[in-house]
């Protein structure tokens, strides 16, 4: 694994049963950098979340639009209608 310059260290003294013998716990936890591979699927991801909320959002300003101005509604549907034909 491939360690990060930020991490922090975890000392832990335990004392024996009998109370004159200890034991001595170092624990380091870091943060594990990315490869390429996993970079690449993260980014490819989030842009896929980006795409579809741009989408969505789209399509709610197309959709209020078309609430607030009947004759724009109109034209989308008689365009949709005469570019079939």
């Amino acid at each position: 694994m491939i360690m990060v310059g930020e991490g922090r260290f975890d000392f832990d003294i335990e004392r024996g049963y009998y109370g004159d013998d200890y034991e001595l716990k170092v624990s380091y936890y870091f943060d594990r950098v990315e490869n390429e591979k996993e970079k690449d699927a993260r980014e490819k991801a989030e842009a896929m979340i980006k795409a579809s909320a741009a989408e969505k959002r789209k399509k709610a300003a197309e959709a209020r639009k078309l609430k607030k101005d009947a004759e724009y509604a109109e034209f989308l549907r008689l365009k949709a209608k005469f570019e079939n034909d």
